[in-house]
């Protein structure tokens, strides 16, 4: 009988939930310059962002919200099935992390605002 599988991974499953909420605590909510809320690990400075994203189990967070973030863009904006047409969420992250370099006091949810123009402009 196999004892591997779905049971063995909840530990994992667990661990990265904990700690993104651990890291969506600290930031809970901030209002954005146009009005909106924003929630979680996207309020965070991002020179954090660059700091957190060296550990793997870190970066994930701030990747996940990523990902949910561009789907919500996605949902919520007629006419755009797919905001990264032509690249990945991996490329996504690789700019999101170089304009954070360039500029590290900026807000990880602004960046992101950034990162969706750029992909409308090309």
């Amino acid at each position: 009988m196999n004892t591997g599988g779905v049971n063995s991974k909840r530990p994992a499953i667990w661990a990265c939930a904990s700690l993104g909420f651990i890291l969506s605590a600290t930031a809970c909510l901030s209002y954005d310059s146009n009005g909106f809320v924003s929630f979680g690990v996207g309020n965070r400075s991002c020179d954090q962002y660059v700091a957190d994203a060296h550990e793997p189990q870190r970066g994930f967070v701030y990747e996940t919200w990523l990902s949910g973030y561009l789907t919500a863009f996605n949902a919520y904006n007629l006419g755009i099935a797919d905001i990264l047409a032509g690249t990945d969420l991996d490329r996504a992250v690789s700019w999101l992390k170089h304009y954070c370099s360039e500029h590290p006091t900026a807000v990880v949810h602004a960046a992101t605002e950034k990162l969706i123009r750029f992909m409308q402009e090309r």
